[in-house]
């Protein structure tokens, strides 16, 4: 998601984005449906946000009429697939939303807000991880020099992998085991909304999300 250690500079929200529908993940108490319309049916993104691939879908990172940042994701279509190829592309996106229906709200997971449609193409909504992927954040962790340059010291890997496995330990508590599939570097983020990556290295604690359920299952 956010691939900027600092907080980001504001920039004008030029694009207006209008959901056609929208189901909301969790009930949302003292919500009547205006106020869940005000909140999620029209957004504003932003063209100094560039939209961030993956492998289901893009993100874009959006902003609410109260100025609540999320993350926007939407289906990636295959112009040259088939019916058949699209109709499981759609279940596939479906069980990721499902997937993270059942994550939402555990440490170490992206919360969820709902699941609607763009020009009837379906669409997740969810907060927006401030911070580093794994992958970016390595020229901040070569802090150990060796003859071939810097590189990251094993303290730092061994702290990495620990938080990793305590947020899938985590997760094991649930009634219906996870499978990521796609355990990457560029799916492991380092959260610095709190700590910046650098002092998150020197503690040797790291704040970690797991994001892009694309591949995942239950």
């Amino acid at each position: 998601m956010s691939e900027k250690n600092e907080a980001p500079v504001a920039a004008p929200y030029t694009s207006v984005i209008v959901l056609d529908e929208f189901e909301p993940a969790f009930p949302l108490p003292g919500t009547d449906a205006d106020d869940l319309h005000r909140r999620y049916d029209v957004l504003f993104s932003s063209q100094a946000s560039p939209d961030l691939a993956g492998g289901m879908g893009y993100v874009t990172r959006v902003r609410n009429a109260f100025g609540q940042t999320m993350a926007l994701k939407r289906m990636r279509h295959d112009p040259l697939a088939g019916d058949r190829v699209e109709r499981g592309r759609l279940a596939a996106f479906r069980e990721e939303y499902a997937t993270q229906l059942t994550l939402s709200h555990l440490r170490g997971f992206p919360d969820l807000y709902g699941f609607g449609s763009i020009d009837g193409d379906p669409v997740i909504l969810m907060e927006w991880v401030e911070g580093k992927t794994l992958l970016s954040a390595l020229a901040d962790l070569r802090t150990e020099p060796s003859p071939a340059g810097p590189v990251v010291p094993a303290r730092t890997v061994a702290a990495v992998g620990v938080a990793v496995l305590d947020v899938l330990a985590a997760a094991s508590h649930l009634d219906r085991s996870l499978v990521h599939r796609d355990l990457s570097p560029r799916n492991i983020m380092l959260r610095t909304s709190d700590r910046t990556v650098a002092e998150q290295a020197a503690a040797g604690s790291f704040d970690v999300c797991l994001i892009d359920f694309g591949s995942s299952a239950l």
